[in-house]
């Protein structure tokens, strides 16, 4: 039980991020800038894969967290595009968010199966297959 509880604080946790992150304004003059091309677009793929890999890990259905994450990225580009000041609704961001949840679910599936290692050898039976 504790095993789950933390991931799941840690997910929530993450996705108020996100929502802070997603819907605050924006300012005529950018309040930090990274150096670095693209790394807006780094920050949509943390934005997304973070949460989701948190909420999977945690045992949260896949069928909760994925609907919720898809509906995040279109209700977030149109809000930003419509009514959050100094802010755009951008194709490249919503790519890049799609992009973080296909990350994030395979770091979920890494971390919670292990990638069938874990389950191979509980059973006795070496984790690699003979051809």
């Amino acid at each position: 039980m504790m095993r789950r509880r933390i991931p799941l604080a840690l997910g929530l946790l993450a996705a108020l991020a996100q929502c802070w992150a997603l819907y605050s304004p924006g300012s005529p003059e950018p309040r930090f800038s990274i150096p670095v091309p693209g790394a807006d677009k780094i920050v949509h793929v943390l934005l997304f894969a973070v949460p989701v890999a948190l909420l999977l890990h945690a045992r949260v259905l896949r069928r909760i967290v994925l609907p919720i994450a898809l509906l995040q990225i279109v209700v977030s580009e149109i809000v930003q595009e419509l009514w959050i000041p100094y802010r755009g609704g951008e194709l490249g961001d919503a790519l890049a968010d799609l992009v973080g949840i296909g990350l994030g679910v395979l770091g979920a599936a890494c971390g919670t199966r292990g990638w069938g290692h874990a389950r191979a050898t509980r059973r006795g039976r070496s984790p690699v297959r003979a051809p």
